[in-house]
């Protein structure tokens, strides 16, 4: 007899063999003790967790001619003629390749005829999501009203491409993904039955890799003792699959949690050099961040573990912040949706690998409140070391908006810069001389918006710090990319409006009169939007109120002089500095 594969050889024929599907078999025994048996049934579910097999032994049950009690005996004639798939009442089809109407009307026919052996004919229809729009309607009448004797199975793993009209007359049966524990305890069995010396790390490997499918699973293990020659191990089970070893997976967090861009570029290159698919080792990473958020978020025992395994994660865990796993998550998981449709995947990840080891740097809400804490640290610091005067506080925001790698590259620039000619030495100067300009009025702005949040003694100090209307006006436009980078229709909804009061940690947004756009923007979720936005520019608590107004303030009459954008002002809204015309 030729070879079978595992997953056929191994192929539960009894109700009880089938494995992580127990509120399914145990309803179908249920029926067939009651004699309840429904007409048709529609088995759905992810592939390789029994949907066709449950079918067979469901035929099987019903035709058994020694059943004992809802469990087929597999010895009688019928039940080996339906094992070894020569049965004329338990018929298969294929609905991916028998999809049109002329099928279903041959079919319609066929189901006149009774039995010719046992007392139901079973038809046992796969992909039946695949059946066109015609044959769907030549199947429904059939399906609706078939004959006492015959019985449907339709078995798919796409539900929601069957027309509601067929689903109205099946039972329905969701067959679940297969439990990691479940698959193992049948992954033992099978590999016992069939002699092969397996490693235990290996099979938690090939369960994970088969990701709820037990077929998958069998033929993982297949393949893998061919490889080894009846030896599973777990580098022949990474070296089929083209996946990467744990210790590198490990080895790549320890490098993510400290920051080593370099050695996670190193890594990168050394998976290209081995042929390795870049899309397969970041989701392994992925996964392997899962679980350690997982044991550092909760301590109960969800995830099956290989021994010694958890604690080598809560070690690993240790060094993450939840914050810090959270958004290096983020960055794997959109990198490697974009990395399928890519045509240099390298490059993205590369990319995404640099971003994940400088959560501070993203342009997100988080991100910028990150960046901002910061800076309030180093300026309390300086506040308590009583370092105004000395220039220290500068030195610190110079650190923070210039890394010290940028600072080492401006002194080899300034180095190098004297023997270029005195053009290039004067533009050098320029460049420089701007970002001291920025960096004193960087240093300037944040020193204001601190000394507001503690100024004693202030009669007009509100809630929030002494926001008034005006700072609040000159600050919109990072207002809004700051709501931006957070909710794209939310910024277009803000451009129609313009900050009108601020009262006790309340801005009152205003629209024009009949503006469709403030209806939109008046929720909940919008709200929080805004208000997020405001706690990361401004001290203290937001809350928005959202109402018609009756012009923007720019199309307003200004009541006195004062309303006027002269230089000063509009120095200390875009920075930079006055300068006098040569006449």
């Amino acid at each position: 007899m030729s070879y079978q594969a595992l997953y056929r050889k191994w192929r539960p024929s009894r109700f009880k063999e089938i494995v992580g599907q127990e509120h399914v078999t145990l309803t179908l025994q249920n029926a067939l003790l009651a004699g309840r048996v429904a007409h048709a049934y529609l088995f759905c579910g992810p592939r390789g967790t029994g949907k066709t097999t449950t079918a067979k032994v469901l035929a099987k049950a019903l035709n058994c001619l020694a059943r004992q009690g809802s469990e087929p005996c597999n010895e009688c004639a019928v039940c080996r003629e339906i094992n070894a798939g020569t049965s004329m009442d338990v018929v298969e089809i294929d609905a991916a390749s028998h999809r049109g109407i002329d099928e279903i009307r041959e079919l319609r026919e066929k189901v006149r005829f009774s039995p010719a052996l046992a007392g139901y004919r079973v038809y046992i229809i796969d992909e039946v999501h695949m059946l066109t729009s015609e044959a769907f309607n030549a199947l429904l009448k059939t399906l609706e009203e078939p004959p006492a004797h015959v019985v449907f199975v339709l078995a798919t793993t796409e539900p929601h491409k069957v027309p509601l009209t067929i689903l109205s007359r099946c039972q329905r049966f969701d067959f679940h993904p297969i439990g990691l524990g479940d698959m193992l305890a049948r992954l033992r069995e099978v590999a016992t039955g069939s002699g092969f010396q397996v490693e235990e790390e290996a099979l938690y490997l090939i369960a994970r890799a088969a990701d709820g499918g037990l077929r998958d699973a069998l033929g993982i293990l297949d393949q893998a003792a061919a490889y080894g020659n009846m030896v599973v191990t777990v580098d022949h089970v990474h070296r089929i699959m083209g996946t990467v070893r744990d210790d590198l997976l490990d080895g790549a967090a320890r490098d993510l949690a400290a920051g080593r861009v370099d050695r996670l570029l190193h890594l990168v290159a050394a998976l290209v050099a081995e042929g390795k698919d870049l899309r397969l080792f970041v989701q392994g990473l992925a996964a392997y961040l899962r679980n350690l958020m997982l044991v550092r978020v909760s301590h109960q025992e969800e995830l099956v573990l290989a021994p010694g395994e958890r604690e080598r994660l809560l070690e690993r865990a240790g060094e993450f912040t939840r914050e810090q796993l959270l958004y290096i998550l983020q960055v794997l998981t959109r990198v490697e949706q974009d990395m399928k449709w890519a045509s240099q995947p390298r490059i993205l990840l590369e990319v995404a690998l640099v971003e994940a080891t400088r959560p501070e740097g993203g342009d997100s809400l988080a991100a910028l409140a990150r960046r901002l804490e910061q800076l309030e640290s180093r300026l309390e610091q300086l506040v308590a070391g009583g370092l105004q005067g000395s220039g220290g506080g500068k030195d610190i925001i110079e650190e923070e908006i210039h890394p010290p790698e940028e600072r080492m590259e401006a002194r080899h620039r300034g180095d190098t810069s004297t023997k270029r000619s005195q053009a290039s030495k004067n533009t050098a100067a320029g460049e420089r001389g701007k970002k001291r300009n920025v960096t004193k009025n960087v240093t300037k702005e944040v020193q204001l918006n601190e000394a507001e949040k503690v100024a004693p003694g202030n009669g007009n100090v509100c809630a929030n710090g002494g926001v008034t209307l005006d700072k609040i006006r000159q600050r919109w436009p990072q207002v809004l990319d700051l709501v931006r980078s957070k909710s794209v229709p939310v910024y277009n909804y803000l451009t129609h409006s313009w900050p009108e009061q601020v009262e006790e940690g309340c801005l009152t947004i205003a629209f024009g009169p009949d503006d469709m756009f403030k209806e939109l923007l008046d929720t909940a979720v919008n709200r929080r939007v805004l208000e997020e936005a405001l706690a990361v520019l401004f001290p203290g608590t937001w809350r928005v109120n959202i109402v018609y107004g009756k012009a923007p303030p720019e199309k307003r009459q200004p009541e006195d002089a004062s309303e006027q954008l002269d230089a000063a002002t509009a120095i200390q809204l875009f920075g930079g500095e006055e300068i006098e015309e040569n006449k």
